[in-house]
């Protein structure tokens, strides 16, 4: 019965050791910023404008934190927002364009502090593929606008969800 007491205490208490030390991922949310500066000149019936922008993940104190256990990064949101412009214009179209993504946008009117979702699928979360990718997120936009001599910064905002082991 002595026995048969310590054999159950043993595998009880070794239970509860490896039971407390199982630890849940971690998860948390970061987001990052970056300006596309886009100028309109010349004249032609609709003018056109680019830009191009990268982000590094890795900029990010969080993420380099549990950078060699990250599991997965998803993309939660895309907004841009109309931050400076020298006058009100239609965006007669847009691509607004990320690593393997865009979103076209027609006929939009901008004017300071519009906003736009370019995340339009927010059923399908982008995942990287931790193996081949580098951990950046190239943005780009370019278009036509209903008018020309027009300056504009689009500041793009990324949230992401990073899921890693516990270091």
């Amino acid at each position: 019965m002595v026995k048969l007491l310590k054999i159950t205490s043993v595998v009880v208490l070794t239970s509860l050791i490896f039971v407390g030390c199982t630890k849940k991922d971690i998860e948390f949310e970061a987001t990052y910023t970056t300006n596309l500066d886009c100028v309109v000149s010349g004249r032609s019936i609709l003018g056109t404008f680019s830009d191009s922008s990268v982000i590094d993940l890795t900029s990010n104190s969080e993420v380099m934190k549990y950078f060699n256990s990250i599991k997965s990064v998803e993309i939660l949101s895309i907004i841009g927002t109309i931050t400076s412009i020298s006058k009100d214009v239609t965006l007669t179209s847009m691509i607004f364009s990320f690593n393997e993504g865009d979103t076209t946008f027609t006929d939009l009117p901008i004017s300071l502090g519009t906003t736009f979702s370019a995340w339009n699928r927010p059923e399908v979360l982008y995942e990287w593929d931790l193996g081949t990718d580098d951990y950046v997120i190239n943005v780009s936009t370019t278009g036509t606008t209903n008018e020309d001599n027009v300056d504009f910064t689009i500041e793009v905002a990324i949230k992401i969800k990073v899921i890693a082991s516990p270091i």
